[in-house]
């Protein structure tokens, strides 16, 4: 019990010191709000579109894929949205917080703590099939989050009892636009178009970006490697204590949701559709869809939040609350599943 709660922390923790980095380095005068700013569009439209590109560009192949096990966890993804558009409609006043707290429902940290999570759960083959499922998910994160974030604001003002009226051609060209989406795009393509080159005896593709353009190749994994660090610095340089008092019950909804509804659901639905056998599940699947629906929100959460004109507080305490409480949901969940002989 205490190695799989020392796991969790392990997991976890790293990522509290940089996000604490960054709240001190602020205390101490070393960054202002104008240098954050810059930092937060730096993020967004350069580090995190490389970092997505490369996790999508290192999927070996899109041959032998367990379509049924990628589409369940896709139908899972949709299904939170959804779920989520009710709770903030319950729960949520704010138009600013609405997308913050919907996007926190169904999207998780499945690139920087989900797929450590699979491989200390399900070893290779956790890894591979998080990997795999990362095809489906991480697409459909991005294009649903710029959804949340654009669906609540920026329509026409409504007087009271009037429901806002969202400007659908808008919100399409937000996500075709986005730097995320675009990256996610050429991803995609690499992957498709590396299954189709021929290749040599030795199997050996006669033509690859990794190979044949090794320059561009490695400057583009050098930027994306710093992404993960130098979000979390700016995310700790965002987050303001003061502002806990103010939204308590935001930030309760949204780490519920996450840690609680979204692994219930997704892992849940997963051993009743194993049960029946319309699904065959392995231990290494239970460790993908754990990193994919157990894990805090994603880092780009917030940084998305922040330039989409949406409550960027907001989303940047969902971030540290979610982290910092995943500590003990993540080991409740590994320990039950271990306990009933899934992982």
């Amino acid at each position: 019990m205490l190695s799989h709660f020392a796991f969790a922390a392990n997991a976890v923790f790293p990522i509290l010191i940089l996000i604490l980095l960054g709240y001190l380095l602020r205390r101490f005068s070393f960054f202002n709000d104008e240098f954050l700013k810059i930092c937060n569009k730096l993020v967004f439209y350069v580090l995190l579109p490389a970092m997505l590109f490369m996790s999508l560009y290192h999927v070996e192949s899109i041959s032998n894929i367990d379509w049924k096990a990628v589409l369940y966890t896709g139908g899972v993804i949709v299904f939170l949205f959804f779920a989520g558009i009710a709770i903030v409609a319950i729960f949520i006043r704010d138009r600013r917080q609405k997308g913050v707290v919907l996007q926190a429902v169904f999207r998780s940290n499945t690139a920087l703590i989900g797929l450590p999570l699979a491989q200390a759960l399900g070893g290779e083959t956790g890894v591979a099939l998080a990997s795999v499922m990362s095809i489906l998910a991480i697409p459909l994160f991005n294009i649903l989050g710029v959804l949340a974030l654009s669906m609540y604001i920026g329509g026409e003002e409504e007087g009271p009892g009037e429901k806002q009226k969202i400007r659908w051609g808008q919100v399409f060209f937000k996500i075709v636009t986005n730097p995320l989406i675009i990256a996610i795009a050429l991803g995609i393509i690499f992957l498709l178009l590396r299954a189709v080159i021929p290749k040599t005896d030795a199997g050996m593709p006669v033509f690859s970006f990794r190979n044949n353009l090794s320059w561009v190749y490695d400057a583009v994994e050098m930027i994306s490697k710093t992404a993960t660090p130098i979000a979390l610095v700016v995310l700790g340089g965002n987050f303001r204590f003061e502002a806990v008092p103010g939204m308590k019950r935001q930030i309760i909804v949204g780490t519920a949701a996450r840690l609680l509804l979204a692994p219930a659901i997704g892992l849940g639905c997963a051993v009743w559709l194993g049960h029946i056998g319309v699904l065959t599940l392995s231990a290494g699947h239970f460790a993908a869809m754990t990193s994919v629906f157990a894990s805090p929100c994603a880092v780009a959460s917030a940084v998305m939040a922040a330039q989409m004109d949406n409550d960027e507080q907001l989303a940047t305490q969902l971030v540290v609350w979610t982290c910092t409480v995943s500590v003990l949901t993540v080991f409740l969940t590994v320990v039950l599943l271990r306990v009933l002989g899934f992982l």
